[in-house]
């Protein structure tokens, strides 16, 4: 019953976050960025908040 991955939440955006994030959308991934400072222009959706 396993499915094809479509869509990843990437949590913090940092170095490695931001370019885990681009990576993932250039190959096609749907992606959301979760940051606190969320307020640069990405590639991807971002949302503003912590967990």
């Amino acid at each position: 019953m396993a499915g094809k991955i479509s869509s990843v939440l990437v949590i913090g955006l940092g170095r490695v976050g931001l370019l885990v994030g681009t990576l993932l959308h250039q190959q096609g991934y749907r992606v959301t960025g979760l940051d606190r400072q969320a307020t640069k222009d990405y590639p991807f959706t971002t949302r503003k908040g912590s967990i």
